[in-house]
């Protein structure tokens, strides 16, 4: 166990595994970040990584029961609503 987590687990009243690692506890963080709804990019900054991709594809790790659908329903029938019930089409970059 790592100097900083036998710290840690001086100061818990849970055991901590021995394959855990502190690293272990950034991807958590980012993780947490992410699902608590802030801002990818100031996750980015909070983690201090160069490239978003790194925050989102290395850092951020989350389940089918993570994704919140119910955000993706309610920005649909936003979407509707401002279109009368028409289909508008994407324009491509």
């Amino acid at each position: 166990m790592e100097k900083s987590l036998k710290k840690l687990q001086a100061v818990s009243d849970t055991p901590i595994a021995d394959d855990i690692t502190l690293h272990m506890f950034r991807h958590t963080y980012a993780s947490d970040l992410y699902k608590s709804g802030i801002d990818i990019k100031q996750a980015q900054y909070h983690l201090g990584h160069d490239d978003v991709k790194t925050t989102l594809d290395t850092y951020t790790h989350f389940g089918y029961t993570d994704v919140q659908v119910d955000k993706l329903e309610d920005y649909c029938n936003a979407v509707k609503m401002q279109s009368n019930g028409k289909v508008i089409p994407l324009k491509h970059a």
